[in-house]
């Protein structure tokens, strides 16, 4: 949900570079962690500024995609389609 909340801003404009999510498995599901990179191997020069902008885009509307997103797949899930 995390890579399709990023991508999403990417798709509307409010942020500007590419960024992927990078999991980090572990051996305990439970220490298994993420982040967020940009994506910079299509980059000649990546731009400062810009990822800083982008790094604070993700932060004002992760949560609140996340939320969106996991109320939509409740919601499909609870109530399926019928056939």
């Amino acid at each position: 949900m995390i890579g399709e909340v990023v991508s999403h801003l990417q798709f509307e404009k409010k942020i500007q570079n590419p960024w992927h999510v990078c999991i980090v498995y572990a051996e305990d599901s439970l220490e298994t962690g993420f982040s967020i990179e940009p994506n910079t191997k299509n980059t000649n020069t990546p731009n400062l500024e810009s990822m800083q902008n982008d790094a604070q885009g993700i932060s004002d509307h992760l949560v609140s995609g996340i939320r969106h997103l996991a109320k939509k797949y409740i919601e499909k899930y609870q109530h399926p389609p019928s056939r």
